[in-house]
């Protein structure tokens, strides 16, 4: 009898301890630091409006650019984590101490335009932001961070 509790006792611990060992395993494979952050960076620009009812309608434009900072042995290249953080980025226009007048999204190259809208008023300061945005490549998580333009005054 004393054998068999024996036999029993050590396969439970045998069982006690692949238990805790594959979860502190699967802790530490899921927690693997391969991530990549990166800066961000916006511009702006106006054009457009006036007294001349053929000038172009009133719209902004720029760019984000972005400069990728290492963490760990990632795995993928600093120029895919950048053009992944400049792709399909969601910029947003404000009136400085206003409302966001306008939303679009960048092309691949980073680039963006939008109408200026119906909240746009002729001499007011304006500035364009990204929010941080996060998403996996890889198997690798890419933070892109945010980023606000300097403030410009239109129209």
């Amino acid at each position: 009898m004393r054998r068999t509790s024996g036999v029993v006792l050590t396969l439970s611990l045998a069982l006690v301890v692949m238990l805790f060992g594959g979860v502190a395993g699967a802790d530490r494979k899921h927690h693997s630091h391969k991530k990549v952050v990166v800066e961000s960076k916006i511009s702006i620009k106006f054009r457009g409006g006036g007294d001349d009812p053929y000038a172009e309608q009133p719209n902004f434009t720029g760019k984000v650019r972005a400069k990728a900072r290492r963490r760990g042995g990632s795995g993928i290249s600093a120029g895919d984590a950048e053009a992944a953080c400049i792709k399909r980025r969601e910029v947003e226009i404000f009136r400085k101490n206003g409302p966001r007048i306008a939303r679009t999204t960048t092309d691949a190259n980073g680039e963006y335009g939008t109408l200026a809208g119906n909240k746009f008023v002729a001499g007011k300061k304006y500035f364009a932001k990204v929010r941080t945005k996060t998403l996996r490549k890889s198997g690798v998580k890419i933070k892109c961070e945010k980023a606000s333009s300097d403030v410009i005054t239109a129209g």
